[in-house]
């Protein structure tokens, strides 16, 4: 009996701890929405293959977006994973990629009424 109270005194006491511990992690990493950014887009000076890849000397220099937020779920907090896109342009066409930081295997999602 009392190395059981002990036990429970020790899990009670390690629970807490992970909660302080979390808390003060969490609260040393603020995070600030950014409501209306802006985005300084320059002309490309080479040659884009649209290929997936960013490795043209077309996206170097691109402008690139990294600082999103989330919505839903959530109220403007900081999403879980990284997301970047890059945007650049030429005299015909507007240039838009994205880098997105997630396990394909992790997502899921569910059809709506507006899907």
């Amino acid at each position: 009996m009392f190395m059981h109270k002990r036990l429970s005194k020790f899990f009670i006491f390690m629970i807490l701890f992970l909660f302080v511990a979390t808390v003060s992690v969490s609260a040393s990493e603020e995070f600030t929405p950014i409501f209306h950014p802006e985005l300084q887009v320059s002309k490309t000076n080479g040659e884009i293959k649209i290929d997936g890849h960013l490795n043209d000397a077309g996206w170097q220099g691109a402008a690139e977006a990294n600082h999103f937020h989330e919505r839903y779920p959530g109220d403007n907090t900081k999403p879980i994973v990284n997301t970047r896109v890059f945007i650049t342009y030429n005299e015909t066409h507007l240039f838009l990629s994205a880098i997105c930081y997630d396990n394909p295997d992790e997502l899921w999602t569910t059809l709506s009424s507006r899907d």
